[in-house]
């Protein structure tokens, strides 16, 4: 039986950039879902990183952002006072394992004396070389192609020490294997909690597109400009009083400039659940970053057509034209949401099969059991067994 050397009661210190019940997307989120889905026996205590932030971080003067192109560094900042903590609570509390949530605090661990399992969501190598693809040749570019340089030692250094490595989908999961030979990786995939989002019966807006999620995040900044300058003019011709909404906090200032008389930029609401169920048709424009998209899964569970590019669904397991259409270039995805517009029981049809497939592959419950899997593994230092799982399909 996998994990019958654990203790009763297994102890997990959780890594994690901010507590994951103060959060309500991204990787919080899914760090908040899958321990709360976790066994009753598992005692959980949280380290968060953000209190240990040093002031200004995030500002440097012009010469050093110059000087540091030509250096080589870490891959992401180090916090001394967060490496003291995380060393502190390990000598001052008794622990089976710890849970890092994210790439970033990976680096952390390196002394670590209980078995590491780092859940790193997206494969960060990936991610990178899709935005210098979109970037092209600019100083932008340069540095994240520095950034990708100074990557590769850093994942295979660090997933080489960990236990177990985790990703949300299949390609990811293939390409670290690719980067870190024998490392053991599972994919566990993001759930939705499909009671919070529950279609309410709000009256639709046969007009209204919706593109969510955090608009200071750079892969949806790009995805806000793709959609506004070579999807959403076509989409208009065909259908001249449809509207747009950028719903979502944190609107970056290349967001925000793309409000006018048919676009609408939210900013921060206090509960999503509306604006997508009033939406007649769900957008997810992606053209850069990687892992798995939360914004789909909240849509499906809202029984919702969605149109999205084919990285906007990456992970999720879709059957286009069954429970979401896939638009490969921006003339297919005007013509696809054009199309779910004035043909709202195509909508409809599409939003049912979208909320049985939340049904059927998108339990947090179910997540977690792979996560626990992994743990006691882990724990009771056992050769690691996969919890890889197929593309989900409905």
């Amino acid at each position: 039986m996998i994990g019958d050397q654990c203790p009763p009661q297994l102890r997990l210190l959780l890594l994690s950039e901010i507590a994951p019940e103060a959060v309500c997307h991204g990787i919080g989120l899914r760090a908040y879902h899958l321990l709360r889905h976790l066994p009753g026996e598992y005692q959980v205590t949280c380290l968060s990183a953000e209190q240990y932030t040093s002031p200004g971080a995030s500002r440097s003067s012009s010469l050093r952002r110059m000087r540091s192109l030509f250096q080589m560094q870490r891959p992401y900042r180090f916090e001394p006072e967060l490496q003291h903590a995380f060393d502190q609570i390990l000598r001052d509390q008794p622990f089976d394992a710890v849970l890092v949530m994210g790439v970033d605090l990976l680096q952390y661990t390196q002394h670590c004396p209980v078995p590491v399992i780092a859940d790193l969501v997206d494969e960060p190598l990936l991610a990178t070389l899709r935005e210098i693809r979109l970037q092209g040749l600019s100083a932008n570019s340069l540095r994240m192609a520095k950034h990708l340089v100074e990557l590769f030692p850093y994942l295979r250094r660090n997933c080489r020490r960990a236990r177990h490595c985790i990703l949300v989908s299949q390609q990811d999961a293939r390409w670290l294997r690719c980067i870190v030979p024998g490392a053991p990786v599972s994919v566990v995939p993001n759930g939705v909690d499909a009671d919070y989002f529950q279609p309410a019966g709000l009256p639709v807006n046969p007009r209204e597109i919706v593109f969510s999620g955090i608009m200071g995040f750079p892969p949806n900044i790009a995805a806000a400009q793709y959609f506004a300058s070579r999807v959403f003019p076509k989409i208009r011709t065909a259908i001249p009083d449809c509207r747009w909404s950028i719903v979502g906090g944190s609107p970056a200032r290349e967001v925000q400039a793309l409000a006018g008389p048919n676009i609408r930029v939210t900013g921060f609401v206090p509960d999503l659940r509306p604006w997508l169920e009033q939406a007649a048709v769900i957008v997810s424009p992606l053209v850069s970053g990687g892992g798995m998209k939360n914004k789909i899964l909240e849509a499906w569970a809202l029984a919702k057509a969605v149109v999205a590019t084919p990285l906007g669904c990456a992970g999720v397991g879709v059957r286009d034209g069954v429970d979401l259409l896939v638009a490969r270039n921006a003339s297919e995805f005007a013509a696809k949401t054009i199309h779910l517009l004035t043909h709202p029981d195509e909508a409809r049809k599409l939003g049912c099969c979208a909320r049985q497939a939340v049904a059927v592959n998108h339990s947090w419950n179910d997540k977690a059991v792979l996560l626990d899997r992994i743990l006691r593994d882990a724990v009771s230092a056992q050769p690691s067994l996969s919890a890889s799982v197929p593309e989900a399909r409905a």
